[in-house]
């Protein structure tokens, strides 16, 4: 008997591949990355300049922007559902969460610079 995880698709209106992200953030004019995960008492890890954001009214305009959390769960995938009908039309989501960005970007093949820094 085998045990498979049920992995959402991937949906190009809603989400953004870690390495898309990547080359975003790379490229000089980066989306704003909004960390949606609640406070921790221990360090972890997001992307360098992210902001936090706890819900409520949107503080950031129509720009471009990819709300992150740690695995990609299905909260994040509803705020960018809620922020589209709201008329922010460029927001997305990280496929995978930061589990993933962190596990898919091999520094060996990227290089060291993937924009993890610890809070």
């Amino acid at each position: 008997m085998s045990c498979r995880l049920a992995v959402p698709a991937f949906e190009p209106g809603i989400h953004t591949s870690p390495y898309t992200l990547l080359r975003l953030l790379a490229s000089g004019r980066p989306p704003l990355v909004v960390d949606l995960r609640p406070p921790a008492h221990s360090p972890r890890r997001t992307l360098s300049g992210s902001v936090a954001w706890r819900g409520g009214v949107w503080p950031f305009g129509d720009r471009q922007e990819v709300l992150v959390d740690e695995h990609g769960d299905h909260r994040t995938e509803e705020w960018v559902q809620r922020l589209k009908r709201a008329g922010h039309h460029q927001v997305r989501t990280l496929y995978g969460g930061l589990a993933l960005y962190d596990h898919a970007l091999d520094p060996l093949v990227v290089g060291d610079q993937r924009y993890l820094v610890l809070c």
